[in-house]
């Protein structure tokens, strides 16, 4: 196998590891969004923040590695459709699997990321409903039959006896 194949495939565990983390600090987040952990959800979406960093380092030493093996295929560019038809038999059964595995995780990091965030978003909503209900009625609260309703009654007030 070319020394740039192995590097390359160095690189796609190091992007596989990474990307293991940050699937499973995501899918650790939901239980804590779900249950209102606040506290959880905060460290969560710190070390999300950290995983994230750490994947963008590890994609930028992927994609030099990628754009090397190009160079030595005589390659403009370092997609892996032209990548693997330039590959040593050997060398496409080493990357193939881990290519797929790349692509596989991203599918679930976007899915995972996609829930916890429709999860905090009604979660908002929801505080947003109950803030508004302890608010009370708005001015333009209307009746059944379409006109304005009328002012609520004002709210008890605590009077100072002592004056």
């Amino acid at each position: 196998m070319r020394e740039a194949a192995a590097h390359l495939a160095d690189c796609l565990d190091d992007v596989i590891d990474v990307q293991e983390r940050l699937f499973d600090v995501l899918t650790a987040q939901r239980p804590a969004i779900v249950e209102g952990r606040h506290d959880a959800v905060e460290t969560l979406a710190h070390q999300t923040e950290v995983e994230v960093r750490r994947l963008a380092v590890a994609e930028r030493t992927r994609e030099a590695a990628a754009q090397a093996m190009a160079g030595e295929l005589g390659l403009a560019t370092a997609r892996w459709t032209l990548l693997r038809v330039g590959l040593q038999p050997e060398e496409l059964e080493v990357l193939e699997g881990r290519v797929t595995a790349m692509e596989h995780l991203v599918r679930d990091i976007e899915m995972a990321n996609a829930i916890n965030g429709q999860l905090v978003r009604q979660e908002l909503e929801m505080m947003d409903a109950s803030m508004r209900s302890l608010a009370g009625p708005t001015p333009s609260s209307y009746t059944a039959a379409g006109a304005s309703a009328a002012a609520p009654a004002p709210r008890p007030m605590m009077l100072n006896t002592a004056a």
